[in-house]
């Protein structure tokens, strides 16, 4: 038994996942949650343009807010459209901070090579946590035992991508071996 545990009028992944397979009198081979980079996402849909999909563009720091919403709308998933294949797209440039001069490109023009150097070492530093939280958010999902069931029974097919805006390359993440291997474009 699949147990929820917000009701579905409080869960917003859950209603706009429900509105969408609604609206669609096709079967549905593909939901993807991905974070809600426009540049990303128009890759994503160019990818999935002749597959039946739905990509529900939800920000990457909103997959743990209140708790289980993501987890319910993948329940749902699996109890009420028994979809074969689920992709979580996460981003590198989530919390990344926009006002951060080196990203930004702001930074000083007469810096020396030391405090650029620092700049450097602490953007990929944030790049490491972002990606290490990425896959914290995996394995807390895989870890739900109706997930984690329906994974090992082959009834659905989790694909966890990485999305690296500063190259503009996905990356597939295996929780397996908590490994990321690069997808050449």
């Amino acid at each position: 038994m699949i147990a929820f545990s917000d009701a579905s009028e409080s869960n917003l992944h859950l209603q706009r996942l429900q509105e969408v397979c609604l609206q669609t009198n096709v079967p549905i081979s593909w939901v993807v949650f991905a974070d809600d980079d426009p540049v990303m996402l128009r890759r994503l849909a160019g990818a999935l343009q002749r597959e039946s999909a739905v990509i529900l563009p939800i920000p990457q720091a909103l997959w743990e807010a209140d708790g289980d919403l993501l987890k319910d709308a993948i329940l749902w998933l699996i109890k009420e459209r028994r979809i074969a294949n689920l992709a979580l797209v996460g981003n590198s440039s989530a919390g990344v901070p926009v006002s951060d001069p080196f990203v930004t490109g702001l930074s000083e023009p007469r810096e020396t090579t030391e405090e650029l150097f620092t700049q450097v070492q602490r953007a990929q530093r944030l790049k490491a946590q972002v990606e290490n939280h990425f896959a914290r958010q995996i394995h807390s999902l895989l870890a739900v035992p109706e997930i984690d069931l329906a994974v090992d029974g082959g009834v659905l097919r989790m694909h966890a991508l990485y999305y690296r805006d500063e190259s503009g390359v996905f990356a597939a993440y295996d929780p397996l071996t908590s490994s990321f291997r690069v997808l050449v474009r």
